[in-house]
This record gives structure tokens, C-alpha cells and sequence, in this order.
């Protein structure tokens, strides 16, 4: 199992603007300190993805993985 955060800040890129879910212990580009919201431990990045969801319900369509870190998890 791994630690999942979820970046506060929506991030600005061509596939969309999006809040992403890091793999806390592997990311080599996760958001500052101040910019993480803790999802706990989850044994894959679908998991973390859908408790960012369920938690921020409003947002949901706007949360996907990192394409560094939770590629499976991250939309195009």
C-alpha cells in the first residue's frame, strides 16, 4: 500500500484542468506541503481517485491521477 494525496490546486495543462491524486512515496512531482490533501493508504491509484471523489463530490469530474506517478489513473 502507498499514501495518496490530493493537490489542492487545480493543475494547468493541455488534457484539462484538473485536481490529481500522487502516490506520496514515489512522485518525483507532487505539490507543495500546503497544497496536499491526505486520501491515506490505497493499495492502487483507482482507489485513491475514488475517494477523492467521494469526498469532493462537486469536484469529481475534475479529479484524475498524475501522469507521473498514477498514469493508469490519469485521463487524457
Amino acid at each position: 500500500m502507498s499514501k495518496y494525496v490530493l493537490n489542492k490546486r487545480k493543475q494547468d495543462s493541455e488534457s484539462g484542468n484538473n485536481f490529481e491524486v500522487h502516490n506520496e512515496e514515489t512522485c518525483q512531482r507532487l505539490p507543495d506541503y500546503e497544497n496536499r490533501i491526505n486520501l491515506d493508504n490505497h493499495y492502487d491509484c483507482h482507489s485513491a481517485v475514488a475517494k477523492a471523489k467521494e469526498k469532493y463530490p462537486k469536484n469529481a469530474k475534475d479529479i484524475d491521477g498524475c501522469y507521473w506517478c498514477s498514469s493508469d489513473c490519469h485521463i487524457e
